[in-house]
């Protein structure tokens, strides 16, 4: 009952991939999800976070940590 969660931590580029599958590649995200071995959700989350950075209104991950 008392154990701690351990999350799964991705590189960068991991990510930027993943997202490439889905934008450039015309993967659906259920498919990305299957072929990577990631949840949709997190997909979902990834493709957000770097179409924010495009548009300029989020914080790059090294810029978010200070």
């Amino acid at each position: 009952m008392g154990q701690k969660r351990i999350y799964k931590q991705y590189y960068k580029e991991f990510k930027e991939e993943a997202v490439a599958l889905i934008r450039d590649q015309g993967y659906s995200v259920a498919e990305a999800s299957i072929l990577l071995g990631v949840a949709s959700n997190i997909l979902y989350c990834w493709k957000n976070q770097q179409e924010q950075l495009s548009a300029g209104t989020a914080l790059a991950e090294d810029e978010n940590s200070a």
